[in-house]
């Protein structure tokens, strides 16, 4: 109560440990929220306290996870692998580094499923079953030529020099 006998609101505010339990989020992402400045917070003795309304805006604001599905299936039919990714890491927080090697794995496992189709469709006419007994002995071939084309990238064979030309 105020000296007038007022009723005063009792402002109750969150830690950033409750505030990362109420909406799903990590500590460490409600503490770069409320450095950046979206969301509005307080500091006492060195402990955050983040405002309920605030919070709560701004978790309101975010995209839901079918509305994020639906873009990402909207973008899927009209746009590149890497866009569709680098949208992806938007929306998951991964790191540039961390997209483009789920980009070059997933380029990489499509490569050897073609590559590995492409040999099968080609031999005589084979049952389900003996297809996949083909794939099944060609993976671990196919792995040893990449192995091997990789050891040769990384050690070039060197030239001979031709003997010295006597005088």
């Amino acid at each position: 109560m105020s000296a007038d006998g007022v009723p005063v609101p009792v402002q109750i505010s969150y830690s950033v440990a409750q505030a990362a339990a109420a909406t799903g989020m990590s500590e460490w992402t409600i503490r770069k929220l409320v450095r950046e400045h979206r969301l509005a917070a307080r500091y006492l003795n060195s402990q955050i306290l983040i405002d309920p309304e605030s919070l709560a805006s701004f978790y309101k604001s975010l995209p839901s996870e079918r509305q994020v599905e639906r873009e990402c299936a909207a973008n899927r039919t009209n746009q590149s692998p890497e866009h569709r990714v680098s949208q992806r890491v938007e929306l998951s927080g991964l790191s540039k580094a961390a997209a483009r090697k789920v980009l070059r794995t997933a380029e990489r496992e499509a490569y050897r499923e073609k590559y590995i189709k492409e040999v099968v469709d080609a031999a005589p006419p084979l049952t389900e079953q003996q297809k996949v007994i083909l794939r099944g002995a060609l993976l671990p071939a196919y792995r040893k030529i990449q192995q091997e084309r990789a050891a040769e990238a990384a050690n070039p064979a060197t030239p001979e020099k031709p003997p010295p030309v006597g005088r």
